[in-house]
């Protein structure tokens, strides 16, 4: 099945995936939209992408590691639904950790921005 992916360009992804398969998928594509210029946590709270996805990497391992993935995921509906878990997870925990360290910017003072 293809969707649109990142950068404009469609991925493929298996209608059944193993959840090691789909937890490595994950990690290596979620801390990267995280840390996008232009996004909320990049541009509110850590404006550098190397230091923001060296902080965010082993946030997303710690949330993979604590959600109940199941052994097979099935694609598009549990695996999106998955990753909107663990991005919340991941955004939970970023925000608790950076508390007060938020840039003083019009466009960062509500986090429901995200």
């Amino acid at each position: 099945m293809a969707l649109p992916g990142y950068a404009g360009k469609a991925q493929v992804f298996p209608e059944r995936m193993k959840s090691l398969e789909w937890q490595k998928l994950f990690l290596n594509t979620y801390p990267n939209e995280f840390c996008k210029q232009g996004d909320y946590f990049y541009e509110c709270y850590i404006p550098n992408r190397e230091q923001c996805l060296r902080l965010v990497k082993p946030l997303t391992f710690n949330c993979l590691k604590s959600s109940k993935i199941p052994k097979i995921v099935q694609w598009p509906e549990e695996g999106m639904e998955l990753g909107r878990n663990v991005g919340a997870c991941v955004a939970k925990t970023f925000l608790t950790q950076f508390k007060g360290k938020r840039r003083d910017l019009v466009k960062c003072r509500n986090d429901k921005q995200w």
